[in-house]
Order: C-alpha cells, then structure tokens, then sequence
C-alpha cells in the first residue's frame, strides 16, 4: 500500500493547461510643466515640499531620496551624491546598494532644490534644538523621523 504522500502526487503539471492572462504593458507618464507647478503649488509650506521638489528636479527614485544622508548633501557645489536606497521588505527597512554601477551617481540641483534643502535642513536643526537632540551626525538622514530613524 502506498503511503499517504504518494497517493497526493500528480503525474503531471496541471496549470500547462491553461494560458497565463497577457501581462499588459504600461507606459510611466511624466508630468507636464504646468502639472508639476501644480504640484509645487499645492505642496507650498507642506512637510513633503522638500521631498517633492528633490524628486521632481532630480529625477531620483523615492528609495534613494529617502537613504540620502547629510554627508552626501553639498548645497554651495548644488549637488547631491546618490549612493544607496532604502527599500521596504517583510522583515522591514533596509538599505540596499544600486543594482548597477551608474545607480551611484552625482546629481546635480536647481537653485529651487537648494533653496528647498536649505530650508528643510534649517526646520529640521529647528526642531532638533527644540527637542535637545542637538546637531545631526553628517550621516543622519536628509528625510527621517522624530528619532532620526529612515521612515517610508
């Protein structure tokens, strides 16, 4: 008599059978010039003022925005060093390396994105002082929680 796993083989794959649905193709739209003042407009003295006009100016990806630390910011050279991302897995966050050696970049900002920065980091050490924490570490993060921590 065959054992009780053996009687729940199948001699063959079933799912052949059937055609997998056609994965439809989808083309990333870019916002148009009036859509992005929109944006900026709509997002003026917003908390996520900053992260919008980094991303919209620079092109960068909401993961390496979000790993961006200090000491990858030079706002008198009006540039950002673009080495790593934080991505979001099921044991929770991490920070990855680019998939590819062009992922690790300079980037080069517009005066609006300067401007932005500056005026992100100068709310940030605001508050930083407001709560005793004192100046940031040069790796702190450009865009963390209350305790510093990488949020998504």
């Amino acid at each position: 008599m065959p054992s009780p796993a053996a009687i729940e083989l199948v001699a063959r794959n079933v799912a052949s059978l059937v055609k997998p649905p056609k994965v439809t193709e989808t083309e990333i739209e870019s916002l148009k010039a009036d859509e992005i003042d929109a944006v900026l407009m709509a997002l003026k003295d917003h908390p996520l003022e900053s992260i919008a006009v980094l991303a919209l100016s620079t092109g960068a990806r909401r993961g390496e925005i979000l790993a961006l630390n200090w000491g990858n910011v030079d706002l008198d050279a009006g540039t950002i060093k673009i080495e790593r991302s934080l991505e979001q897995t099921k044991a929770g966050l991490r920070f990855k390396a680019p998939k590819t050696k062009n992922g690790r970049r300079v980037v080069s900002l517009p005066p609006i994105a300067v401007d932005a920065l500056r005026a992100h980091r100068r709310r940030r050490l605001e508050l930083r002082m407001a709560l005793g924490q004192g100046k940031p570490e040069p790796d702190a993060l450009v865009f963390s929680g209350f305790n510093d921590r990488p949020t998504i």
